[in-house]
């Protein structure tokens, strides 16, 4: 599968997991993000938050939600981004 079906795929499932519920641990963490920087648009993040799916699927890797915060908000220092590849 190409990276834009496959985003395309990723962007729908996201969508769903948000409206029902499933999508609270990336709010919180954009919250605490806008709280703490100001700097990243919420439709900013999903796109990185996508991004991170989609690379850590057509690279066969499992993801969960505590390691995809630090690779969307970046690690632990405020106002840092994460790698965009």
């Amino acid at each position: 599968m190409d990276y834009r079906r496959l985003g395309a795929s990723v962007e729908r499932a996201i969508a769903t997991a948000n409206n029902t519920g499933k999508l609270q641990w990336f709010n919180r963490a954009y919250v605490k993000h806008r709280q703490r920087n100001g700097n990243l648009t919420y439709r900013a993040a999903r796109v990185r938050l996508r991004d991170a799916i989609v690379r850590r699927l057509m690279r066969r890797q499992p993801w969960n939600p505590a390691n995809l915060i630090p690779e969307i908000f970046g690690a632990a220092s405020p106002g840092r981004r994460p790698p965009m590849r």
